[in-house]
């Protein structure tokens, strides 16, 4: 059975990058009969908005896109699947990690790394030090060791000992995704290319985890939205919202062009054109 989940986070109003990638995610999923989750991964709390939050069923709406399992509202969101209630699994994966010997509380700030590392490459200051992990003084980092797994070569060089647990007490972003994605039981991940290097982070702590499930997923990640200079759309950057008065038709085709099919306006369209393809590869754009 394909499992697979929209994750949005709701530190801004989507852009139309995160409606390119919802339609690719729901097209794959219903193409292949599996369940889709709705996931809101609000980790920075000090952004979220209620409006963002909002604005992401609404452009869910515009698109025509349903999903399976996960909040319809924001009301339920807080109800229901809101960060606090997601906060005892991070936990026991934190305490898990804890006791791994390949994690270490850090004391540096992210000032102090760059001074260091321009590239803000971890340069072990830490790694020795034997601190103890303690809330807003120091943060939990996990060591990639290179011996471990094919992926650590490429984390080792272009992302180094990575954060797990922020200072403020709240997950990051890799171990965070990783536990969600493990107790949701997910099968299939589709991202934006931009985040190949996490993948391939959340796959080497899911091997010094021992996650099999994780390990044993379909990861595949498509073509960006590029705004007219080249870059990548972003909230960072402040990449347009979705204007949910026009018509989403060229993000239909754009999709339809990364899978493969002709081109397609509307979900119900798009959905018969995967339906009918005589082979259906998700290869093009795996890990």
């Amino acid at each position: 059975m394909i499992v697979s989940r929209l994750a949005p986070t709701p530190s801004g109003f989507l852009h139309q990058g995160n409606a390119l990638n919802f339609i690719l995610t729901w097209a794959v999923v219903r193409s292949l009969g599996g369940v889709l989750h709705l996931r809101i991964d609000d980790l920075d709390a000090l952004r979220t908005k209620d409006a963002y939050v909002e604005h992401i069923f609404r452009v869910l709406e515009w698109l025509g896109l349903d999903w399976d399992e996960g909040p319809t509202s924001v009301g339920e969101f807080e109800k229901k699947f809101a960060l606090p209630h997601r906060m005892e699994h991070y936990e026991r994966a934190k305490e898990t990690l804890w006791a791994h010997p390949l994690t270490y509380a850090c004391a540096c700030s992210r000032k102090e790394i760059l001074a260091q590392s321009p590239r803000g490459i971890y340069p072990f200051t830490c790694k020795e030090k034997h601190l103890l992990l303690k809330p807003f003084d120091t943060a939990l980092r996990l060591h990639v060791d290179v011996s471990l797994c094919e992926e650590a070569h490429v984390v080792a060089k272009e992302m180094g000992d990575f954060v797990l647990w922020r200072k403020e007490g709240l997950p990051a972003y890799q171990l965070a995704s990783l536990v969600d994605d493990t107790r949701m039981g997910v099968t299939l991940v589709v991202r934006g290319e931009d985040l190949r290097l996490s993948s391939l982070a959340q796959r080497y702590l899911a091997h010094v985890m021992g996650v099999s499930s994780f390990l044993d997923a379909t990861i595949v990640h498509h073509p960006l939205l590029r705004d007219v200079s080249g870059a990548k759309l972003s909230k960072s950057q402040h990449a347009c919202p979705v204007e949910l008065t026009t018509s989403p038709c060229d993000l239909f085709r754009h999709a339809s062009m990364f899978l493969g099919v002709q081109p397609c306006e509307n979900s119900v369209d798009l959905l018969d054109a995967l339906l009918q393809k005589e082979e259906y590869l998700l290869s093009p754009f795996s890990l």
